[in-house]
């Protein structure tokens, strides 16, 4: 019995984005892109992700001010924006692939460093961990070090 694959369209309202309009994608596209592409949607995760990453990399405690308070919070004209923990960051990877090992919108091989995570490595209390998009390698690194930072929103 041959197998027939329907193609489809979904129509995503969100309140939350965008007021009373909506967003059409196909079924293929994972990363939906709304808000005057200031927020991406993960249909997989149901994640809003800060489109842009920031334009500077800066050290962990920053990443957190930054998210919360700073830039990333002014975002889509929403205050609920925190740094993503590590399995959410995670969940941005397509280990089919490399430099960059993702599908997320606008990060290309010029932009695909490491970037910092929500998540404190447990049994070394100055390292916490982050991602790389050019390898797909989860790290845990020192809290000091200058890495990039892309805003989430949403989830449990």
């Amino acid at each position: 019995m041959k197998r027939t694959r329907l193609k489809w369209v979904v129509l995503l309202l969100s309140s939350s984005l965008l007021g009373a309009g909506f967003v059409v994608a196909t079924e293929q596209e994972r990363f939906v892109t709304v808000n005057g592409a200031d927020v991406v949607v993960d249909r997989a995760t149901g994640l809003e992700w800060q489109a842009d990453a920031s334009s500077t990399d800066m050290d962990w405690q920053d990443a957190l001010e930054y998210c919360e308070f700073g830039a990333g919070a002014g975002v889509a004209e929403s205050t609920d924006w925190r740094l993503p923990n590590v399995n959410e960051l995670r969940s941005l990877l397509n280990y089919d692939k490399h430099g960059p090992a993702t599908d997320f919108p606008g990060i290309t091989e010029d932009n695909d460093g490491i970037f910092w995570s929500s998540s404190p490595y447990v049994y070394i209390e100055s390292l916490a961990w982050g991602v790389s998009f050019a390898s797909g390698i989860v790290y845990n690194s020192n809290m000091d070090f200058y890495y990039s930072v892309r805003c989430v929103r949403g989830g449990p």
